[in-house]
């Protein structure tokens, strides 16, 4: 916390799903408090522990990176965030290489062999759980739920042993 990494050099060769979110609405209000945020941050947090070799982050567009430090913190910590990083990129359209269209409230980015593959948009009014259905397909797609190995799935259980 509170220093500067590169998410992206470090899961090159990952599976990637990265959800950029802007960090003020249109009157400049910050929008970590979003319910929306919360319970996308909450499903990738919950996709890093379940799927095989994903890499996810969460980054908040927004200008200064010093104002925001303390607030996402918080933010992480009372919406229950255990594996999710949360950063922050310093221009409110996002990085310049993805070329995002200033219009969406959230964007997810689906990489894969270091290529970028996909980018979701999500509006404003748009349908919260068909963003979250879309999200869920490409995670499907991309890196597949952990399945037990045989030795560790659920055995049968047997009887307890009668005293004599």
């Amino acid at each position: 916390r509170g220093r500067s990494h590169c998410y992206v050099c470090e899961s090159i060769e990952k599976p990637v799903l990265i959800l950029f979110a802007t960090a003020k609405d249109t009157r400049g209000n910050l929008v970590l408090s979003s319910p929306k945020t919360g319970q996308l941050a909450r499903f990738l947090d919950e996709a890093l522990a379940n799927r095989e070799n994903l890499a996810s982050w969460l980054t908040f567009l927004n200008p200064k990176q010093d104002e925001l430090d303390a607030p996402i913190v918080k933010w992480a910590n009372e919406t229950g965030l255990r594996l999710l990083p949360v950063g922050v990129f310093e221009d409110p359209l996002g990085p310049p290489a993805y070329r995002f269209n200033g219009k969406s409230a959230m964007t997810a980015i689906v990489a894969k062999d270091g290529k970028v593959e996909k980018a979701i948009h999500f509006q404003e009014g748009e349908s919260l759980a068909d963003f979250q259905a879309s999200l869920l397909k490409e995670l499907d797609r991309i890196a597949p739920v952990k399945t037990k190995p045989a030795a560790e799935k659920e055995k049968p259980k047997s009887e307890p042993e009668k005293k004599k």
